[in-house]
């Protein structure tokens, strides 16, 4: 599982940084489960907040853009409101057919409405 792989990869780059993974995945479900998650599942339980990793990109592959970006801004809104100091990574999944799309030359809408939300905060 990637969440694992990652959390290894961070503690090899960074040997004396306190980490401590908590995957709080719920495989199949959405940016918008993930917004309404955020405050009790995420928020109230690992203070503090140091990095949150925030991936949803396979999961919101058919969701209409005004409903990702709705939900992804208000992920963010949470987290800065609770934990200004705290970074937040967008990671992206590819979708079964992800590969081959952008071998293609195709794009992946979620991905694209994930980028909008993080290019407008930073």
């Amino acid at each position: 599982m990637y969440p694992s792989g990652f959390t290894r990869a961070l503690r090899a780059r960074f040997p004396k940084a306190n980490l401590v993974e908590y995957n709080m995945g719920l495989a199949g479900a959405g940016s918008w489960l993930g917004a309404c998650r955020t405050p009790d599942d995420v928020i109230a339980h690992y203070i503090p907040l140091g990095l949150v990793v925030v991936d949803f990109s396979a999961e919101d592959v058919a969701e209409p853009e005004e409903r990702v970006v709705a939900a992804m801004e208000g992920i963010v809104r949470q987290i800065r409101q609770k934990h200004p100091d705290a970074e937040i990574a967008f990671a992206y999944s590819l979708p079964k057919d992800g590969v081959s799309r952008l071998k293609a030359g195709e794009e992946i809408p979620s991905i694209r409405f994930h980028e909008r939300v993080a290019a407008h905060y930073g």
